[in-house]
């Protein structure tokens, strides 16, 4: 239980990993303004979009996994007793 309760507090690892997808989207909005590859296509209004949802499933599914990770290391301490 410790181990999850430290991920929820790793507040700057987790304002690290939200700023990058947020500069990665504002990348993307700044791209398609601009008209440039690949937003340069027949459908360029579809592709902000996709590429939001594929950073946002992308950076969910790699949270979730270290959060997975870290329930599954073993914290330092005496050992547990019964009783």
């Amino acid at each position: 239980m410790s181990a999850g309760l430290r991920q929820l507090f790793r507040r700057g690892e987790n304002r690290v990993r939200a700023s990058s997808v947020l500069m990665a989207i504002q990348g993307g909005i700044v791209g398609w303004n601009s008209g440039s590859a690949p937003y340069d296509g027949v459908n360029p209004s579809a592709l902000p979009a996709s590429r939001t949802e594929e950073l946002a499933g992308s950076e969910a599914g790699e949270w979730a996994a270290a959060r997975r990770f870290a329930s599954q290391t073993p914290v330092p301490g005496p050992p547990v007793t019964g009783g």
